[in-house]
């Protein structure tokens, strides 16, 4: 019967042993903060996806009626539950542009979009 530990037989030290604890550690952590990270990048895809059609219908609504950049909140009737949209216009003040230029921010279930209308002289705003 051999005696334990065999001839040839070296086995890890204290240092090798806490340098792969070490290493070990840091890619368990890495993967940790990068499902992390994967996680909270997933529900704000979530609340872009479910606010964007109705920031986009509300866009599509103030092209078609510019007055309406200027009413807010903007509720959009035709949609499920009519859901209101938060309207923000400012004017454009620079001297080479001949028209009024509006920067239209729309804003609905957290999430933001940024938009300009041009309004003709023929197009009464209120």
């Amino acid at each position: 019967m051999k005696k334990f530990p065999a001839k040839g037989f070296t086995g890890f030290t204290l240092v090798e042993v806490l340098v792969a604890l070490f290493i070990a550690t840091i890619l368990v952590g890495s993967s940790m903060a990068l499902i992390g990270v994967s996680a909270k990048n997933y529900s704000h895809v979530e609340k872009l996806r479910n606010a964007l059609p109705t920031l986009d219908a509300a866009a599509q609504e103030i092209i078609r009626n510019p007055s309406k950049a200027l009413t807010s909140p903007l509720v959009l009737k035709d949609l499920p539950d009519s859901p209101s949209v938060l309207v923000e216009s400012r004017l454009v003040e620079d001297p080479k542009i001949k028209v009024k230029l509006y920067r239209v921010i729309l804003r609905y279930g957290g999430e933001t979009l940024v938009t300009s209308v041009i309004v003709s002289d023929q197009t009464q705003i209120q």
